[in-house]
Order: structure tokens, then C-alpha cells, then sequence
């Protein structure tokens, strides 16, 4: 199961939560030489690691993360919109109550799958997807690296692109809107046999944002992102 965590049940999983930054420390600073995100306590966080942040956090039955993701409002300060605006540069900076930003996706080493795709990976974008849906939100923004484009598209879900690519840390990386419905969620499950959900709440969660119909602008984004536009 993939556990949502936010500010209003957060103090029930303080072990994760901290077990998950150090898990992050050794996946982006150690591994992937994130040098910029490096502290003497051995914790990965940013300026986006904060009370309007969502984690989702894969834990076995035993207490221990073995992957995760976080969500971050997009009306709140974010990756994309404070240090990477530019790569959305083409179709412009989507913001509004009805779009989150989707980062900090892993699963720890001794999880993943040699030479194919990661089953506890699906599960947890499958997880992210369908809490998205949950929560009402109509697109999710991300910043990844070129090659999850193909990959993201065999799930099922439409995507449009916001800028051009850049290389960043030896990486082309691009950022992009996910239109979030059904039908994405359907595909999800179908590709990795997922047959209902797969999130945990704990007693006492309580959504961060309370989307409604949303501004006309949110709406425009996701019909753009669901009409293919490029």
C-alpha cells in the first residue's frame, strides 16, 4: 500500500518521513551528485519540503520505506515554478488549485528490477495518479528526464510538453502536464495489473487543497494537455 502523508496525519509517520529524506540523501546526493542539495546531517530537502507538501510512501509491513513521491500544490511556491520556470517557456507556467507538481519519485536500489521496468515504480506512479484523481485535480506538472516520456505515454496518459529540453546534470530533462482522468487511471492499472486501489489513509488525513470547479484558465491547461497539444 502507498500511504498518504500531509501536515494533519504527518506526526504518525515522523519515522518515515525521516527515513525518507536520508533514503533521498543517498539516491540524489550520494548516487546522482545533486552537490547543491548537500547537508551535514545526511537529509535530503529542499525549500519545497514543507507543510503544503504531500508524501506518498511506499512502506512494507515491517515500518521501512522502500519508495515514495511528493506532491506540492502548484498554487504554493514549487520546483517549476521557482527554479525552473524557463523550461516552461513554449506553452507557459500552468498554475492554479486545480494542478500539482509531481517530484522527488524513487524506489531504493534493492527494490528496483535489473533490465526492466520497476513493478513497485508503477505502483507508486499508479498510486500518484490515483490520489491526484481523488483529491480532483486536473493536471499534474513534472520535470524528468527525456527518456520517461516514452514511458509515461505507455501508461496511457496524455501529455503535452511545456518547453524544450536542457541538459541538466548530464541529463536531458524536459518538464510537462499530465492530464489527469478515468481513463488515465484505467490505463495505469491495466499496464502494471493493478485491479482497485492502492492508497492507504490514515484515520484523520485531511486534503490540502479542496478543488472545485476550478478557474477557467486550470480547465484550459487540462483540456489542452487531454487534447494532445504539443
Amino acid at each position: 500500500m502507498l500511504h498518504i502523508i500531509n501536515r494533519s496525519n504527518r506526526q504518525i509517520y515522523e519515522a518515515q518521513i525521516e527515513q525518507h529524506y536520508r533514503i533521498r540523501y543517498d539516491i540524489y546526493v550520494k548516487t546522482r551528485g545533486w552537490n547543491a542539495l548537500d547537508r551535514p546531517d545526511g537529509r535530503e530537502l529542499d525549500d519545497f519540503d514543507t507543510e503544503e507538501a504531500t508524501y506518498l510512501l511506499a512502506i512494507e509491513d515491517g515500518g521501512n520505506v522502500v519508495g515514495g513521491s511528493r506532491l506540492v500544490p502548484s498554487v504554493y511556491p514549487h520546483l517549476l515554478s521557482e527554479v525552473f520556470p524557463h523550461m516552461a517557456s513554449v506553452a507557459g507556467l500552468p498554475r492554479g488549485p486545480l494542478i500539482v507538481e509531481w517530484t522527488r519519485y524513487f524506489v531504493v536500489p534493492e527494490r528496483r528490477n535489473i533490465g526492466r521496468a520497476c513493478d513497485l515504480g508503477g505502483m507508486i506512479a499508479t498510486g500518484v495518479y490515483e490520489h491526484c484523481l481523488n483529491e480532483g485535480y486536473r493536471t499534474i506538472t513534472a520535470i524528468f528526464e527525456t527518456y520517461w516520456l516514452t514511458r509515461l505515454l505507455e501508461f496511457g496518459w496524455h501529455i503535452q510538453t511545456l518547453g524544450l529540453p536542457e541538459l541538466i546534470d548530464g541529463n536531458w530533462t524536459i518538464a510537462a502536464a499530465i492530464a489527469v482522468d478515468r481513463d488515465g487511471l484505467d490505463s495505469v492499472r491495466a499496464t502494471w495489473g493493478i485491479h482497485g486501489p492502492i492508497l492507504q489513509y490514515h484515520s484523520g488525513l485531511a486534503p490540502l487543497a479542496q478543488p472545485n470547479a476550478g478557474s477557467e484558465a486550470d480547465n484550459s491547461v487540462r483540456d489542452k494537455v487531454a487534447a494532445g497539444a504539443k
